[in-house]
């Protein structure tokens, strides 16, 4: 996953979709 805005469970990378990370 790139580096991009985390926000508690969920992730956001630039170009990528929303990713919930257990």
């Amino acid at each position: 996953l790139t580096s991009g805005a985390s926000f508690g469970n969920l992730k956001f990378g630039p170009g990528t979709t929303l990713t919930i990370m257990p």
